[in-house]
Formats: C-alpha cells, structure tokens, sequence
C-alpha cells in the first residue's frame, strides 16, 4: 500500500519546484516514519509570502506607493523592484524582503538629474555653463573639458548629481595664447612688461620656455624664463649687459676659487 500524505502548506508552495514539495510519499506505513520529520519540519517553517502580497511604502520626499509582489517568496527570500516605477524622477531600487509572511522594505531611491542641467564655472576672472549631456543617477558624476566651458582654459569639469542637484568642480586653469605677447617683467624699467614671442600652440598654466636676452636692453646677454600663470606670460630672471659682465671679470681667479669653495655662485660671463 503506498501512503500519500499530502501538506498544503504556502512554505512549501512559495517554493521554486512548487506543488511537486507538496507531496510526501511513504510506500508502508513502516516507512512513514521516515516520512515525517520531512512533514513536521515543512510545518514549522516560517510562512512565506504569497503573490500579490502588498506593502505600503513612504518613500523619498515623503512620496507614496503600494507594492505587491510579482512572485511566491520563502521566508528571507526578496524581490527587487525599479525606484522610478513607482517614484517617478527617482533612480534606484526598492527591495522587499519575505518575513514570515510579511515584506520588510529597503530602499536606496534618490533624485536623478535630468540632460541638460546648468552649473556655473568660474577660471579667475571669467565665468561659463557646464550642462550634463545625459541623465545622472544620483552620486554619479560626468566630466567636461574646460575649453567648451570657458574658452581659452584647459583641464576638466567633474558634474555629480546629489539627490537632484548638479554640483560643478574643476581644475581649470587658463592658457596663454600663442603668438605675439606682452609678458609682465618685474625687473624692466617703465610698465614692467616686454612684447615677446609665445609658441604657436600656445603655453597650458604652469609651462614655460627659455628667452633669450640677446634683443634686449641693448645688448643684454643671458637668458630669461617665461612663465604661463593663470593665462598670463610672466618673466623671471635678470639680463645682464656686457659691461656688467666685464665688471665682474676683474675678479681673480683666486677668488672664484674661494667662493665656489664656500658654496657660491657667481655669474660667469
């Protein structure tokens, strides 16, 4: 005689292999002993929760919702659910976790940035827009490179969403035009500035070049650097002329000498 010991139990049914768990089979009532361990486990299982089984849900902003779950769930099982199908403007997930029967809600939905969202960007003096190209989750960020934000600057800026907004920082510093211009040089006489000669391409914020003193002042020898900083050349260091260079030759030997031996430097025409 084969004994058919049938449980109709939600635990069991919440199961991925459904009915099939439902049925405990003993071939003699020797064997049933056997059988129910398997039965009396399955009965004190914690109850699962059934489809359609329903939530009620405060979300982000104070916003609404019900939720019901899509399939059967085993206790401790849960069931993911996209934050914008419910939260509109809101990216994210909503999880549902099965209880005992019951679903416990966690949450990570915030605001998103939609395209096309401004932030201002200052490089010194000058200002411009940097806008997203594309939706931003919230915590994600996008970069832009300053020249299409401020013309004549170089780096990036970093736009992140937080919860909504759109926040800008940058590292931006502006370049110095190639072609004809005026360095700032604090050691010549009258505007301190010289008209000089920059690259072509230009120089980026904290590049320099070597110039050279030979047109200037008459005679000047030696050689200057010319320094980008912050989109403006300056010049660092002193041309000599050639009767400040034979001024210092009356020094003998001796004492070029010494003071290399001290640990100076002389300037050696």
């Amino acid at each position: 005689t084969v004994l058919l010991i049938t449980v109709n139990l939600y635990a069991e049914m919440a199961k991925p292999t459904g009915g099939k768990n439902n049925v405990f089979i003993a071939t003699s009532f020797d064997a049933l002993s056997t059988v129910l361990p398997a039965v009396l486990s399955t009965v004190k299982l914690p109850c699962p929760c059934i489809i359609g089984t329903k939530i009620f849900l405060l979300g982000p902003r104070n916003m609404t919702a019900i939720i019901s779950t899509s399939v059967p769930l085993a206790h401790g099982a849960a069931e993911v659910k996209d934050c914008e199908t419910f939260f509109p403007g809101h990216a994210g997930t909503i999880k549902l976790t099965c209880s005992s029967g019951k679903l416990l809600p966690a949450y990570t939905c915030a605001q998103f940035c939609p395209k096309a969202v401004k932030a201002k960007v200052s490089v010194g003096t000058l200002a411009g827009l940097a806008h997203t190209k594309g939706r931003l989750n919230s915590g994600v960020a996008e970069k832009v490179q300053c020249r299409d934000v401020v013309p004549g600057s170089d780096g990036t800026v970093s736009l992140e969403c937080h919860d909504g907004i759109v926040t800008a920082s940058h590292t931006c510093t502006m370049r110095c035009a190639g072609g004809n211009a005026t360095a700032i040089a604090p050691n010549r006489p009258g505007n301190n500035s010289l008209p000089v000669q920059l690259p072509s391409s230009g120089l980026d914020s904290g590049d320099w070049m070597q110039h050279q003193c030979t047109e200037d002042l008459g005679g000047a020898l030696g050689s200057e650097a010319i320094v980008c900083l912050h989109g403006k050349p300056h010049l660092f260091g002193q041309c000599v002329t050639a009767t400040q260079c034979s001024a210092r030759d009356v020094f003998s030997t001796e004492a070029k000498v010494i003071m290399i031996a001290l640990g100076g430097v002389a300037l050696l025409c």
